[in-house]
Parts: C-alpha cells; sequence; structure tokens
C-alpha cells in the first residue's frame, strides 16, 4: 500500500529525497511522498509537487533496480490512482505502457562515484583537469566548511553564498531552484576557499542518504585564477565519502555549455541521459 516517506536504502536525486520535501514543505508547497513497498522491501519512491495543475515528480518515480516489467508497470498504475500526471524519472522503462505519453526529450547530468580510495579518483580524472587541480593545491589555498546554519538564520558562509550567487545568475542570465530551499537542509554545509586572507570561492553541497549534491558555487578572479573550485571538489569527494555518500551529482550538462560540461566531466564523472518527461492525462492516448 502507498504510505507516506519512510526511510530508504535506494540512491535517490535531491529532488526526491526527504530532505526536498521537507524544505518544499518549509517553503509551503504542497507535497506528497509516497513508499510504495512489498513485505518490508521499498519497490518505489515518489515525490509528488504539484504543478500546472498537475502532479509532478520531479527526477521521478524512483524504482529498486531489477524490478520485472509487471511489477514496475503495477506501480506506476498505483502512482496514477495516487494522482501522478507528470512523470520526469530517470529511467523512462514502463512508462508509455502504463498510458504516458512523452512530452519532452531527456536531458543529459553527471554522477561522479566518489567510493575509490583518493589515488583512483585522481587517476580517473582528465588530464587537463587533474593539471589545473595540481595547480590549485600548489596555490596556497586555505579551506574551511561551515554548517549552513538554520532555516531562520543562515550562517555567515552560507547567507554570503546566496547572495553572490544570486548576483552571478543575474549577469549569466541562468535559472535555479530558489536559494532559500537550502536554508536548514540537514547536513548541508558550505566550502570556503579563501586565497591570501580574502574569499576567492564557495560551494555548497547537500547531502541526501547515499548521493550528495553540488548545488551551487561562486568565485573571484582569484578564484577562477587558482582552479579553486576544483580542489574544492576533491576536498568535498573526501569528506562525504567518508560520511557514506556513493556518490556526487554535479547537476545538468548541456553542449550549448561546453565550458560547464567539460568541468564537471573532468572529474571523471558518468554522463548519464535521463528519461525525459511523460504526461499522463485521462483520455491521452499512447504516442
Amino acid at each position: 500500500m502507498p504510505r507516506d516517506h519512510a526511510a530508504t536504502d535506494l540512491a535517490l536525486p535531491l529532488q526526491q529525497s526527504p530532505m526536498f520535501a521537507a524544505a518544499l514543505a518549509r517553503a509551503g508547497a504542497k507535497a506528497q511522498h509516497l513508499t510504495l513497498e512489498n513485505g518490508g522491501v521499498i519497490l518505489c519512491q515518489c515525490l509528488m509537487v504539484r504543478r500546472w495543475g498537475l502532479s509532478l515528480a520531479p527526477r521521478g518515480p524512483v524504482f529498486r533496480p531489477g524490478l520485472p516489467d509487471v511489477m514496475r508497470l503495477g506501480l506506476l498504475a498505483k502512482l496514477a490512482r495516487e494522482g501522478l500526471r507528470l512523470a520526469e524519472p530517470d529511467e523512462a522503462e514502463g512508462l508509455r505502457a502504463a498510458g504516458f505519453s512523452q512530452v519532452l526529450t531527456p536531458g543529459w547530468v553527471a554522477e561522479w562515484d566518489i567510493r575509490p580510495g583518493e589515488a583512483e579518483l585522481r587517476a580517473r580524472m582528465a588530464q587537463k583537469w587533474r593539471n589545473g587541480l595540481h595547480r590549485a593545491e600548489a596555490a596556497g589555498l586555505q579551506a574551511r566548511w561551515h554548517a549552513i546554519g538554520s532555516a531562520a538564520r543562515p550562517g555567515r558562509a552560507a547567507g554570503e553564498l546566496f547572495a553572490r550567487e544570486a548576483a552571478q545568475r543575474k549577469v549569466r542570465r541562468y535559472r535555479a531552484l530558489p536559494a532559500g530551499l537550502w536554508r536548514g537542509w540537514p547536513g548541508a554545509e558550505v566550502l570556503e576557499l579563501k586565497a591570501e586572507g580574502e574569499v576567492a570561492a564557495q560551494m555548497l553541497f547537500l547531502p541526501h542518504g547515499r548521493v550528495v549534491t553540488y548545488q551551487m558555487a561562486w568565485a573571484s578572479e582569484a578564484g577562477r585564477r587558482t582552479n579553486a573550485h576544483r580542489l574544492g571538489l576533491l576536498l568535498a569527494a573526501r569528506r562525504f565519502a567518508a560520511g557514506g555518500a556513493e556518490r556526487m551529482d554535479l547537476g545538468a550538462i548541456d553542449a550549448a555549455a561546453p565550458g560547464l560540461m567539460r568541468f564537471k566531466l573532468g572529474t571523471g564523472a558518468r554522463a548519464r541521459q535521463l528519461g525525459g518527461s511523460w504526461l499522463r492525462l485521462p483520455g491521452l492516448g499512447r504516442r
């Protein structure tokens, strides 16, 4: 039977995590987080939010790997009865058979396996990326971690990063979720790197179960010159892997932004295609 979210061993993307559900609730958004299980084994989890008058599952639903097709189809039917209308899963198997029609083609994301030891992580990096990391390590940057603070009162580093990233977003004209969602996120940390006593870069990391998301970042001219973000990613991989994280989600990649794509994939991260957007409405035929 469907029930509200429970603890899970599934590797959930940020948008399907219980932490994201709690952040939405703090922001006053309507969300429903369902768990489908059998005999105490979680088979599927689905966070649904209301958007455009529809129940949308961003990066969901998430199924246990290896489920038979017939079981996946049955789970999708249950979710549809619970109100799921627009699905944006990482994998699209079974959606067409369950009455969903694809309305948007899939995007791509970069996922970094941070389980290997540091020597293996370095070996998997692209040569140019690794050279930039070496320059960052030789630049004498000072690194310090800061807790994000509470929802009502973000920490000093978090507040500065939110303001700097907002200004950066206006200049570069990209879209992002409101920074207020991340306030009070359990275990979230800002990594701050200084060059000659001045803040050169800041990076926000959001842990959620077996995964940690690299959510936002800013760098000064000194930070860009010293490749501070490369050092920051390695430090974060060490820190969160030691805490049990297996994967770092580096976000979307797009050939329209080749520099950012090279930066993310240069870590050794894997490019993975998602499942696209799928709509299911009464009377809408399969296509």
